[in-house]
């Protein structure tokens, strides 16, 4: 008889360095007044070690300049204008730490769904696909010296506007049998026009009910 396979599922992976940064760089953009690292949209590695990344920001061009130049273990980069922000390509000497995230995506076997997102305290956040405990067991080995925690993601597709406005049916008494509020209540309850509560509220039931019977 054949081993079970566990299902594939969406998670939420954070990584926290406890020494130190993921990488000069990434501390001195963020450390820079007036930038912020927006997203990563690639990181690739190349045969010699070297590592290539792509990264969106958001500030004054010269200061993104200025630190890309000077920080440590840049190669070399290019930076180009978007329509709101600034394109960095940075060839990067990549840190022990960077190291062993890449060499422990090329061990498991997982799907990581870009952009990876910087957040607060050095941390990076990102999505992968993958097997539920081979995800877990690949975070477990990168502890030394980072922090790493694994959530599974919401993949209902409601937003927070959804969850407010079910919310609010609950609390109002929409849902009661027999029902003790309109949805003019619901949505005076949440600040929102009637319309767009009723929609929201046909939307997250369609969604629940798909779940429940694991459409």
């Amino acid at each position: 008889m054949g081993t079970a396979l566990a299902r594939p599922r969406r998670l939420r992976v954070t990584v926290t360095p406890t020494r130190g940064w993921l990488h000069p760089l990434d501390r001195a953009l963020r450390d820079e007044p007036g930038v912020r690292q927006e997203a990563f949209h690639g990181v690739r590695e190349l045969g010699d070690g070297t590592v290539i990344t792509l990264a969106e920001l958001t500030g004054p061009g010269d200061r993104i300049e200025r630190v890309a130049a000077d920080a440590d273990g840049v190669v070399s980069y290019t930076l180009s204008p978007l329509a709101d922000g600034w394109l960095l390509f940075a060839w990067i000497e990549p840190t022990p730490v960077v190291e062993r995230m890449l060499r422990l995506r090329r061990e498991t076997d997982v799907v990581v769904e870009p952009p990876l997102e910087p957040a607060e305290g050095g941390s990076l956040e990102l999505d992968v696909v993958g097997a539920e405990p081979r995800v877990r067991g690949a975070a477990d080995r990168l502890q030394d010296g980072l922090r790493v925690s694994v959530d599974p993601v919401d993949e209902s597709g409601l937003t927070p506007a959804h969850y407010a406005a079910v919310e609010a049916a609950l609390r109002t008494g929409y849902y009661d049998s027999p029902r003790t509020a309109s949805v003019e209540e619901v949505a005076a309850s949440v600040d929102a026009q009637p319309e767009a509560t009723e929609r929201r509220l046909r939307e997250a039931e369609a969604s629940l009910f798909a779940h429940a019977v694991g459409e």
